[in-house]
């Protein structure tokens, strides 16, 4: 229960905008979701603690996080934790420079989430948003549209391993 009540701390610092504080809740949630093994919202926790410490520029420790929850989400069979696992990482590799494979991880994405109806969640929605509007600015129309393309055609299994 300790965890879990961490959790929701932690989301609300986060929609605040204290990252620093959503973090410290985040990292203590994981202390009491590791002692009962659950491993889902070890996965969600590891979501949201990598989105806020991209929100603070350190974008290795982001990834390393993002990458975690993936295989906790595959681990769990949780398409939602995917879904939002590989967006969060085309987010890094946007912030990279490396903006084809980006677009190729969101058009992965949202084709996970058109097959399973799965919804984002809103807090992530703007993140989410912020994203396509960079790749849209960045990159020419036509190349967007193909590597998005070329993400949504990935067997997700073949996916995994390249991310």
């Amino acid at each position: 229960m300790a965890g879990i009540t961490l959790v929701n701390l932690s989301e609300i610092a986060r929609l605040e905008g204290d990252s620093a504080r959503a973090i410290e809740s985040y990292e203590r949630s994981l202390t009491y979701l590791d002692q009962v093994g659950d491993t889902f919202f070890i996965a969600v926790v590891l979501l949201n603690l990598g989105q806020s410490v991209q929100n603070l520029g350190d974008m290795a420790r982001a990834e390393r996080l993002y990458r975690k929850s993936l295989a906790l989400g595959t681990a769990t069979g949780s398409h939602q934790v995917l879904a939002t696992a590989v967006e969060k990482l085309a987010s890094v590799f946007a912030a990279k420079g490396e903006l084809i494979r980006a677009a190729e991880l969101l058009g992965a994405a949202a084709a996970l989430r058109r097959a399973r109806n799965l919804s984002r969640q809103p807090v992530d929605q703007e993140d989410h948003e912020r994203l396509e509007q960079a790749l849209r600015t960045k990159l020419a129309a036509a190349t967007l549209a193909t590597a998005w393309q070329r993400g949504e055609q990935l067997a997700f299994a073949d996916l995994l391993p390249s991310v």
